[in-house]
């Protein structure tokens, strides 16, 4: 017997079919859904040993091993999110043992968004890492001899660089997120205007607002190159001041607070200043493409965090937009200025 089948309506009540104590074929019907959802779990808790673990047994414990082992909790949360994604934990009756090489390839392929299209080729890569990584870990607990997802490959070319936001659009941006006056206005500006990763948002401290409310320190950056401290402009030292007061120096800025949600704020303010929506990362390269008008890519580099002026280059900033500073750079030389 493969195990509990979904509640189905049954007159008012709801039922499930499941296997007996002798393996055989029954039924329990229950007043709502929600009691048969709960029986369901509790079946597959105490018929574990003989069933083995279900799919989504199997990704809690993956993600709790995950946790102990010092992975930070944004990065714990974005692997639950890839692995239930593609592993349609919902289906609460798949057992572990039953992934075979054809129902991998088979969820891989039926992998949809909430809007219904195919993932990107950037989150297919994402999520089959993933998957693959909490496959061989179930062989090593002895939940599959093997890994069923080895050998799926992703086609197309992965993304370069995202959408962003022209010079007008940052302004009208940045405007109705500081007008706003809220703690999410203020992290979607930070993103724009101090051109950083909304995990490095959610991550500051009290104690990182340094020199009077001045200066903010990155440390513990997703690279060794990320860690730097940078000027915080004018416009958000007031706010970032007032979320300071009276708050320990270990306290975080944004408390209770994932990368997940500044993303969901940038996108609800682009809707809001009538500009296209682009993510956090999407902001940061507008600061770049904009920056580099005035300033060298080795620099705009530094400031992003990057290990390598290629990879803002490559992935951050327009080509027109380092062109227009060199051309700028050098007409202040031919201009005699500063060179």
């Amino acid at each position: 017997m493969r195990g509990c089948s979904k509640p189905q309506r049954h007159g008012r009540k709801w039922r499930v079919v499941h296997p007996d104590e002798s393996g055989r074929r029954a039924r329990s019907t229950f007043d709502s859904e929600r009691e048969a959802l709960a029986f369901i779990d509790s079946f597959y808790a105490a018929a574990s040993g003989s069933f083995g673990a279900t799919v989504a047994q199997a990704v809690d414990e993956y993600l709790e091993s995950r946790r102990e082992a010092g992975l930070k909790a944004g990065t714990v949360t974005t692997l639950g999110y890839r692995l239930k994604g593609l592993l349609a934990t919902t289906e609460r009756d798949r057992l572990v043992r039953a992934l075979t090489p054809p129902i991998a390839r088979r969820l891989f392929a039926a992998r949809r968004t909430k809007r219904g299209g195919r993932p990107s080729v950037d989150t297919q890569i994402g999520e089959l890492v993933a998957v693959q990584g909490w496959a061989a870990w179930c062989v090593q607990r002895g939940y599959l001899k093997t890994d069923p997802f080895a050998g799926i490959e992703v086609t197309g070319a992965k993304s370069r660089g995202k959408k962003q936001l022209r010079i007008d659009e940052a302004r009208r941006f940045t405007d109705v997120a500081i007008g706003e006056g809220t703690e999410a206005g203020l992290a979607a500006a930070m993103a724009l205007l101090m051109d950083l990763r909304a995990s490095e948002i959610v991550e500051r401290q009290v104690r990182d607002v340094d020199d009077r409310g001045s200066v903010l320190w990155i440390d513990r950056a997703k690279t060794a190159a990320g860690d730097r401290h940078l000027e915080i402009p004018l416009a958000l030292r007031d706010a970032l001041a007032a979320r300071c007061a009276g708050r320990q120096p270990e306290d975080l800025l944004f408390p209770g607070r994932s990368r997940h949600w500044v993303g969901y704020h940038v996108r609800r303010l682009c809707e809001t200043a009538g500009v296209p929506v682009v993510c956090p990362h999407g902001l940061r390269g507008t600061h770049s493409s904009i920056s580099v008008r005035e300033v060298s890519i080795e620099h705009v580099a530094a400031a992003l965090g990057h290990s390598s002026p290629a990879v803002t280059r490559r992935h951050y900033v327009t080509k027109s937009a380092e062109q227009a500073g060199k051309q700028r750079a050098m007409l202040r030389v031919i201009e005699g200025g500063k060179r």
